[in-house]
């Protein structure tokens, strides 16, 4: 009797344990489950906000292997052209600095007691200096709404006499009437640079080293050499053998 009844004991222990560790379980999966809805539902967040593109060193290199053909072509045709530009155009290219260096030639004058000018000895180009200061204000203000009406606004050249010119020059078929275009600071590269042989490389270079010349010279220093400079016909360069010549 006793083991029966010690049976019955564990048999009644046992059937009250299990649903105990039941509870147990399903209060875990209750658990699982909120954690996996709520996992679930950072990823559907995360989905939903826009994604961050890669940045743009992350994406050279597949650009570069998708394009390598493409970019080894074009960078050799940017070094071919660059070397060209620059054995045709910058190589052997004066400096401006040099203008200030040079020793223009002036006129041998030669007076007697009283200061009567006896004699002027020059070879093929009657030039004398002189000084802004010493050359009527008449004169520059005429030159420069002659020839550059715009010289106290640009940087040493204009895009648009340049255009209106090469629009004229293409029409024409004798060099002779081509149009230059060219400012104040680009006559005098020309005159003290360059030379005044006419062609499309010439231009070129002065525009090139207009802006170079305006940068190392102020307005007035480009207004005075040019002004001593510029031809005016016959052996006359410059205003005051000009004068000389016409008014004397």
């Amino acid at each position: 009797m006793a083991k029966a009844i010690t049976q019955k004991s564990k048999k009644k222990n046992s059937s009250l344990a299990r649903p105990k560790k039941l509870k147990h379980v399903s209060k875990s999966n209750k658990k699982k489950k909120k954690e996996l809805s709520a996992r679930a539902h950072k990823k559907a967040i995360k989905k939903s906000l826009p994604q961050k593109r890669p940045g743009i060193f992350k994406t050279i290199p597949s650009f570069v292997k998708k394009h390598k053909k493409v970019l080894l072509f074009t960078l050799a045709t940017l070094f071919g052209a660059g070397s060209l530009f620059y054995w045709t155009v910058l190589k052997d290219l004066p400096s401006p600095t040099s203008m200030k260096e040079q020793s223009i030639p002036q006129t041998t004058i030669i007076r007697d007691r009283n200061g009567q000018v006896l004699f002027r000895i020059y070879k093929d180009a009657n030039r004398v200096k002189l000084g802004l200061n010493n050359i009527p204000q008449v004169i520059i203000d005429a030159t420069i709404a002659i020839e550059d009406s715009e010289f106290y606004k640009h940087h040493g050249i204009s895009f648009h006499s340049i255009l209106r010119a090469f629009l004229y020059n293409i029409k024409q078929s004798d060099k002779n009437q081509f149009q230059g275009g060219s400012t104040i600071t680009q006559q005098l590269v020309k005159n003290r640079l360059l030379g005044p042989q006419k062609s499309y490389l010439r231009k070129i270079r002065e525009i090139i080293l207009a802006p170079l010349v305006e940068l190392t010279y102020s307005k007035k220093d480009i207004l005075t050499m040019y002004l001593n400079e510029v031809g005016y016909g016959g052996p006359a360069y410059g205003v005051e053998a000009a004068s000389q010549m016409y008014f004397n």
